[in-house]
């Protein structure tokens, strides 16, 4: 899981989508030479990870409180970047 929020977190653009399948294997290459083994079963279920993670983003920004926590901005900021990274692996990424 955490692999996959840093694919969303850290090197998902949804400006720059084009370069997305590029990340994300690099992202899995790095994780092997640093000595993580990644199991098939988890390099498998990865895309589905990630899309998890970015419907995480839109659950908690639908549910928070930014009167208190954080500013409006913000929260449409991870709103956003749910939606599109949603949208961008359910209907545009082959993976």
């Amino acid at each position: 899981m955490e692999l996959a929020v840093m694919l969303r977190d850290l090197l998902f653009e949804p400006e720059n989508l084009g370069d997305f399948d590029k990340k994300y294997l690099w992202a899995v290459e790095k994780y092997k030479e640093a000595g993580v083994q990644l199991t098939d079963q988890e390099i498998e279920a990865l895309p589905l990870f990630i899309r998890l993670s970015h419907s995480m983003n839109i659950i908690g920004s639908s549910s928070i409180d930014t009167d208190q926590y954080i500013s409006q901005s913000e929260n449409n900021y991870w709103m956003q970047l749910g939606r599109k990274g949603l949208k961008f692996t359910m209907e545009d990424w082959q993976q």
